[in-house]
């Protein structure tokens, strides 16, 4: 792939290594953004090469998988969080990249009436 093309020219690609993680933050105040570089292999069967992307990946906390009316055993859903690294004391999560892993302590707190 040459320099110059854009990420709308980038289909086909296939991710083949993730080579950093990065945490960063533009001041004391702002929120923790996730910076990933990784390896792609883009391009046809007949020609393909390898470059190293970098994307700023924002965690989605937003997320909606139920409706308010849904009853399960009897339970509305009111709460769901899942997360890594919970500090029990401040009842905050510390993995601020969002990322889980096999090695992490994954934690799923599920709150209904």
């Amino acid at each position: 792939m040459k320099s110059h093309e854009t990420s709308a020219s980038m289909g086909g690609c296939e991710f083949v290594d993730l080579i950093e993680l990065h945490l960063y933050k533009e001041s004391d105040d702002g929120e923790v953004r996730t910076i990933v570089d990784c390896e792609v292999l883009c391009g046809s069967a007949d020609e393909h090469s390898t470059m190293v992307i970098e994307l700023l990946v924002s965690p989605k906390s937003d997320i909606v998988l139920l409706n308010n009316d849904a009853i399960v055993d009897g339970y509305r859903l009111v709460d769901l969080k899942v997360g890594t690294d919970l500090e029990l004391k401040q009842e905050v999560y510390r993995n601020y990249a969002s990322v889980f892993s096999q090695y992490a302590r994954n934690v799923i707190e599920v709150s209904g009436i």
